[in-house]
């Protein structure tokens, strides 16, 4: 039986349309599968995740009998959830990756923060001076009141230092400062060229390139856990310069 021509164009046109039907089945299940790919863990809210190495901060700090000190769990630079846990004083959360510290009447305590739906843990150690007050406040940018990290806070007595504290990523501090301590200072060089080297307090501006402009703190006794009146507000260098310091002694 001999062909007409027809039957080998009929069978190429089906097998066209198959090949063709295929290749549109495995796009869609390429497109489906890429797009259900994995991604970062969440903690227990569901507001955080991803990798990261965790840190506590502060890593360590000072503090007089029952001072308090905020802690702050970070992974890339984000508040993650986290268990607490510490062998002396108290340990009670207050939000994502965050906690209060209250620290027991003497000795050193080790606070520890566990990574929740994620592997990481720090710890944080917290030293009791039983001679002196804990002194408290933060540190903040005056647009957006977000905190200052890693600004130094000098306490003095005349102009002699006699404690220090540094802030953590939210700005706050906590420090054993001995009673003898009538003012604190911020350093200049804990604070980057982004801002001025200026600061308000309590409505009054003291500069920080001169060391002896320095700010009151409350009357300390040992023991006391003193809260700063106010924050402590520096200005951005991308706006109008500050008006000329007015609380210098």
């Amino acid at each position: 039986m001999r062909s007409n021509g027809k039957v080998p164009l009929i069978l190429m046109r089906a097998i066209l349309t198959a090949f063709c039907a295929f290749l549109v089945i495995g796009i869609l299940i390429g497109v489906s599968a890429i797009s259900g790919c994995g991604g970062g863990g969440t903690g227990t809210t569901g507001t955080n995740g991803g990798g990261g190495a965790l840190s506590l901060y502060p890593s360590t700090a000072n503090v007089g009998p029952g001072g308090t000190v905020q802690l702050q769990a970070q992974a890339n630079f984000l508040n993650v959830d986290v268990t607490w846990s510490s062998d002396s004083g108290l340990v009670s959360p207050t939000g994502i990756g965050t906690a209060t510290f209250t620290a027991p009447g003497s000795g050193v305590s080790t606070i520890t923060a566990t990574r929740i739906g994620a592997s990481g843990s720090d710890t944080s150690a917290i030293t009791v001076d039983p001679t002196a007050a804990t002194v408290r406040g933060r540190v903040v940018d005056s647009n957006t009141i977000a905190g200052i990290g890693n600004a130094i806070v000098e306490f003095k007595n005349g102009n002699t230092i006699v404690a220090t504290a540094t802030t953590i990523p939210n700005g706050s501090f906590s420090a054993a400062v001995p009673t003898s301590a009538t003012r604190f200072h911020i350093r200049s060089s804990s604070i980057s060229s982004g801002f001025y080297k200026q600061y308000l307090y309590n409505s009054k501006r003291y500069t920080m390139l001169d060391s002896t402009c320095t700010a009151p703190l409350p009357a300390l006794s040992v023991g006391a856990n003193v809260l700063l009146v106010t924050n402590i507000v520096i200005s951005p260098a991308t706006g109008p310069p500050p008006p000329p310091p007015n609380g210098c002694p």
